[in-house]
């Protein structure tokens, strides 16, 4: 939301944000009226998440999204892809993960397999290991070097 700026927000419905905005009670915080953080807020709001940006991102995500099911399909895997925006993993498991129960169910050595092959081939994913693997879409420059372990 700060576009790498600390920031904070605080919602809430109509009623009780009345409370704050006729000044009955006073909202106080660390980054409240900071004119860095509200300038880098306001920038990221307004100038950096266009809805071109967001197009360009649901562009690099079907694209990444879709090689990847393509590795995994190649190559016999029993795993799956699932996104949210920029954000995607791949999940080792021939069913979707739908509650904490199934998660638990995911066998963490094909996910520790893979993070390994990804740093063999160049790309540093997120946290070591884990029953998921993770990616960010970052753009065109590293596209291509991702590849589902096995690929």
């Amino acid at each position: 939301m700060g576009g790498g700026v600390p920031v904070a927000a605080i919602g809430g419905t109509d009623e009780v944000m009345e409370h704050v905005a006729s000044g009955h009670y006073e909202m106080v915080g660390t980054f409240n009226g900071n004119p860095l953080s509200m300038a880098s807020t306001l920038a990221m709001l307004t100038d950096v998440a266009t809805p071109a940006a967001y197009q360009r991102i649901e562009h690099l995500r079907a694209a990444a999204q879709d090689g990847i099911e393509r590795e995994i399909k190649a190559c016999g895997l029993t795993a799956h892809v699932v996104t949210a925006g920029a954000k995607g993993c791949v999940v080792f498991s021939d069913t979707p993960v739908t509650n904490y129960r199934g998660f638990l169910d995911v066998d963490d050595r094909f996910s520790h397999a893979h993070w390994l092959f990804q740093h063999n081939n160049g790309v540093v994913p997120g946290r070591r290991g884990g029953k998921t693997e993770q990616w960010l879409i970052s753009g065109p420059a590293r596209r291509g070097r991702y590849r589902p372990a096995g690929a």
